[in-house]
């Protein structure tokens, strides 16, 4: 009965992010990305949390329990109602680079203001 708020997380450094991992029959290019994506968080975030499905990571960032949310490739369908949700709730929606979103990007982006550019700078290394 409480409206859903994202994380007043200004630091990066403080923030536990979150992404999905690569699907088993996913291209090497978007596997690698994964991996490098996950490694340069490892070294800016505090926690790094990786599992599916992609709208359980997106509700919690909506809930103000996770910080940010990326992925690289995989069900648009399940990046919808997430992004909806993290919209509501305050937060930003845009590509790993920090560039508007749509389901046509190549990935994605979901976290709290506070953190989200530089969630962005990281991805984009």
């Amino acid at each position: 009965g409480r409206p859903l708020h994202v994380s007043q997380t200004a630091d990066l450094g403080l923030s536990i992010v979150a992404t999905s991992q690569a699907r088993p029959d996913e291209n090497e290019e978007v596997v690698r990305r994964v991996g490098a994506s996950i490694t340069a968080m490892l070294f800016d975030a505090l926690v790094v949390r990786t599992s599916v499905p992609a709208t359980l990571h997106l509700a919690n960032v909506a809930a103000g329990r996770t910080d940010a949310f990326w992925q690289f490739a995989g069900a648009r369908a399940d990046l919808l109602p997430g992004a909806l949700l993290v919209t509501e709730a305050g937060g930003r929606i845009s590509d790993a680079e920090g560039r508007p979103w749509t389901p046509e990007s190549n990935s994605f982006l979901a976290a709290a203001p506070g953190v989200h550019a530089q969630a962005a700078s990281t991805l984009s290394r």
